[in-house]
This record gives structure tokens, C-alpha cells and sequence, in this order.
């Protein structure tokens, strides 16, 4: 078997280092399945803690399953965390459909894009590969741009109405007040200035 058909069957390969790759029903593990994991592999773990303490506190000797509770909670608990971890890398992570949605851009001009930079796939799941939109720098986290039609809607309704009596002014002055105030201290500046 030649080496180029030995990747695709292994899934993504880049350089030196296989891509990790997944299967399965979910996209990510959703959090009650990581629970039917450690939940069972803590209780049997706090079990024979609990076990080992009775015996150097009473002298009750250990049963025989306390060695066997303490490795398969372990072994099951380490498995729900080792799920854990995967599923916070994944959700920190985007598919190539919704990074190429994010950005505005066909999904194959975005791998073709992030092949040239060198940018690699952290995970695949399901076939799909999962990259990091950090990796893009700041173009993936915007929005994408506004088409000319949309331009219209960032002016503003009618123009700006520069008369005073908008402004901001202590409460208690009037128009005619605050007016005089602003011309006395503009005319103290331009002294201050001479």
C-alpha cells in the first residue's frame, strides 16, 4: 500500500502529525453523556477512599472489591474527563462550513486558503474538519461585509439638527443663558491665549 493511500484511509494527515479523527452520533459529546462517565467512576473512587480510611481508623479490613472500585472509577471517571477535555477544545472550535459562513467565503476557497497558509485542522468529526478561528486572525471573528443596498441603512434618518437648544446645559439655565456663558467663556480663552 502506497503512502498517499494510507493517509486517506487515516483521515487528514499534515506534515509529520495525524489529525485526531471522530466518529459518532454528536458532533460534540453533549455534557449528560461526559456525566454517565464520571459521575459512576467518582462514587466508585470516593467508595474505596472511603473504604481505606475505615481500615486505618477501625481496623475493619478492606474488602476485596475496594482495590477493583478504586481502579475502575479511575479508569471509567478518567475516561468522562479525558470526553471533557474534547468537548471544551470543541467548542472553542468551528467547522469549515460555518468558518467559510462567518467570513463569506465558499468552502473550498477557504481550505484552499488555509491550506496555503499552513493552517491545520485540530479535529475531524465526522468527516468534517473542525479549525480554530483565532488561527485567521481577526477576519474570522467579524462580521461579514455589508453589500451596497445595506450601506443605506448606516446613514442616519434625517441630518443633523446643530441648533443649541439640543445641547446638553445645567439645569436651571435657558437658551438665551447658556448661549451667553459659552460666548463669555470662549471670549476669557482667546484673552488666556493673547
Amino acid at each position: 500500500m502506497d503512502e498517499e493511500s494510507k493517509t486517506e484511509n487515516l483521515g487528514f494527515r499534515v506534515g509529520r502529525r495525524q489529525v485526531p479523527e471522530l466518529s459518532g452520533s454528536w458532533n460534540i459529546p453533549p455534557i449528560l453523556f461526559i456525566l454517565l462517565f464520571v459521575l459512576p467512576g467518582l462514587t466508585a473512587v470516593i467508595y474505596s477512599l472511603y473504604s481505606f480510611a475505615r481500615w486505618l481508623l477501625t481496623g475493619i479490613a478492606l474488602g476485596p472489591e475496594a482495590p477493583f472500585m478504586l481502579i475502575w472509577g479511575l479508569g471509567f471517571g478518567g475516561f468522562g474527563i479525558a470526553l471533557w477535555l474534547v468537548r471544551k477544545k470543541l467548542l472553542k472550535l468551528s467547522p469549515l462550513a460555518d468558518l467559510g459562513a462567518q467570513i463569506d467565503m465558499d468552502g473550498r476557497s477557504l481550505q484552499q486558503t488555509l491550506e496555503d497558509r499552513g493552517i491545520q485542522p485540530h479535529f475531524v468529526v465526522n468527516g468534517q474538519p473542525y479549525y480554530d478561528p483565532r488561527e485567521l486572525g481577526g477576519r474570522a471573528n467579524l462580521l461579514r461585509a455589508a453589500n451596497e443596498s445595506e450601506m443605506t441603512l448606516l446613514h442616519p434618518t434625517s441630518p443633523p439638527n446643530p441648533e443649541s437648544q439640543y445641547l446638553v446645559r445645567p439645569a436651571g439655565q435657558t437658551q438665551e443663558n447658556s448661549s451667553s456663558a459659552v460666548n463669555e467663556g470662549n471670549e476669557a480663552r482667546v484673552q488666556d491665549v493673547a
